[in-house]
């Protein structure tokens, strides 16, 4: 299953927002579905001031370093359309984005230079929520969410599209895995970490045409 984000007021939200990465290199992977004519926030650490946030503007994948630089990939999330999406931060150097439609379209890459650093996060962490005044509460449907606190390699990401689980439990750099079940509150944490996540709206929603936490083709072809 997945969790349905109005644009309104739908988030949620990790009070204190501890183990989620504040610097070096890292990595957000979702499976998502944007509602038409909607954007928004998918994940933000740092609600008080500081850090970053993995977002849609408009229809383009970006990566905003708050107060610091917007990283926009230039690659357009098309509406009610299902994407693997994947934000790999490698620190003080480039960010790089990938965007797989799980309907075995062709997928996009793009790697944007970046050497600023990341202002240190303060407050909460939380999927959906806005930024006041800059980007929207995010409007669609998000599945499985994972993040690492490593920069994937090409070689994992295709593990990935083949069908491997798309978190491993026994990874050391595995930070949370919320599977968006959308049946509980809190959301929780499948990766031992307790990162559970308090659901403020966002209500149940039918998943991607996959099995859960899979994708059934190889997305860059490696191997």
């Amino acid at each position: 299953m997945a969790r349905s984000f109005d644009n309104t007021d739908d988030e949620i939200d990790f009070t204190p927002a501890t183990g989620f990465p504040t610097t070096g290199s890292f990595t957000v992977c979702t499976i998502l579905n944007r509602k038409t004519d909607e954007q928004g926030v998918i994940l933000w650490v740092g609600v008080t001031s500081g850090g970053w946030l993995c977002v849609i503007d408009g229809s383009t994948l970006k990566f905003i370093k708050r107060g610091v630089a917007t990283v926009a990939s230039g690659l357009t999330v098309n509406a009610s359309t299902w994407y693997l999406a994947v934000w790999r931060h490698r620190a003080t150097v480039e960010v790089e984005f990938d965007l797989i439609p799980l309907d075995g379209s062709a997928p996009s890459n793009v790697i944007i230079a970046n050497t600023s650093g990341i202002n240190t996060p303060s407050g909460d962490a939380a999927f959906g929520k806005q930024l006041t005044g800059a980007i929207s509460w995010y409007g669609g449907l998000l599945a499985t969410c994972v993040v690492y606190s490593s920069a994937l390699t090409d070689t994992e990401l295709d593990a990935i599209g083949r069908g491997m689980i798309m978190a491993s439990f026994n990874r050391t750099d595995l930070v949370g895995l919320w599977p968006m079940w959308g049946v509980s509150s809190p959301e929780p944490d499948l990766s031992g970490k307790q990162q559970n996540g308090t659901v403020v709206g966002a209500t149940l929603a039918g998943h991607a045409p996959v099995g859960p936490y899979v994708m059934p083709f190889s997305p860059r072809g490696i191997g």
